[in-house]
């Protein structure tokens, strides 16, 4: 145990830090996996403090424990759930039922390489997200199925809890990318855009009553979601400047597009009004 408790006690010595800025690295893990980035932090129960420490070290430690019956004995809604160690800064995070998988994981043979094989062979027996581990951010990729951010926030607190660190917390949050109409402006490219109105939008008034639908008459009546998309491989620039210089902001609750700030940036999701966590 001497490895996880050298990672627990960096932990704790840079616990009383305050926040720092970060800065978002975008990794591609896989070409159709989209990434989502959190902040996280460290949080005393007691002394209602937080801390930021790098979790990376506190995890490879964690990855590198000989003792299996422990690193390998968390359940997570009645599934085997695992931490593996792909390379660098990267991670498997594994949810599963499959007695083949769970025997092969739990083996001392076992290697990374096996999980690897596993998966590709049938997606369907095991659930893999991707980690990527920074010192003030994580990247998390995963499918539909996969386990999420939730289960890995309650997996790494679940960890402190056994080793016997009870005074604190781990949390995590989205970082959250936004935009004004100006910057919208000088975006000079943009893709899917999405507006959300409420019914008091002239936008949203003026279509359903073109439906014959009295506006008026509806207390129910919640929002309208209008995607505009491109065709595949291009762009709606030029069209999307036009909808932000001539857009209401009376009602309007979302209005989103995936756009690059700057020639040659990567693509994310700017939120205009409303939020988002950032991905790519």
């Amino acid at each position: 145990m001497s490895l996880i408790f050298s990672g627990c006690c960096r932990l704790v010595k840079c616990r009383d830090r305050g926040l720092n800025d970060f800065s978002i690295l975008f990794i591609d893990i896989e070409d159709k996996m989209k990434v989502t980035y959190y902040a996280y932090a460290f949080k005393h129960v007691t002394k209602d403090k937080r801390g930021l420490c790098d979790l990376s070290s506190f995890l490879r430690s964690f990855s590198q424990l000989k003792d299996k019956s422990f690193k390998n004995g968390f359940i997570y809604n009645d599934e085997n759930i695992y931490l593996v160690h792909y390379v660098d800064n990267i991670y498997f995070f594994i949810i599963t039922r499959n007695s083949e998988i769970i025997r092969r994981i739990n083996s001392n043979t076992f290697a990374v390489g096996d999980m690897q094989a596993i998966l590709g062979q049938d997606d369907h027996i095991g659930f893999a997200s991707y980690i990527i581990v920074n010192k003030d951010h994580i990247g998390f990729g995963s499918t539909i199925f996969a386990p999420k951010a939730e289960a890995f926030g309650w997996y790494v607190n679940e960890i402190l809890s056994k080793i016997g660190i009870s005074d604190l917390q781990f949390y995590m949050h989205a970082i959250m990318h936004s935009a004004t109409k100006s910057d919208a402006l000088t975006f000079p490219y943009i893709g899917r855009t999405v507006i959300e109105v409420d019914k008091s939008h002239p936008a949203l008034v003026e279509f359903v009553e073109s439906l014959g639908f009295d506006v008026t008459d509806s207390i129910d009546l919640g929002s309208m979601e209008i995607h505009i998309k491109p065709k595949p491989r291009k762009e709606i620039t030029n069209a999307a400047h036009n909808i932000v210089k001539n857009i209401s902001d009376d009602g309007l609750v979302k209005f989103m597009m995936r756009a690059q700030a700057e020639v040659g940036s990567q693509v994310q999701d700017m939120y205009l009004v409303g939020s988002g966590a950032v991905a790519i």
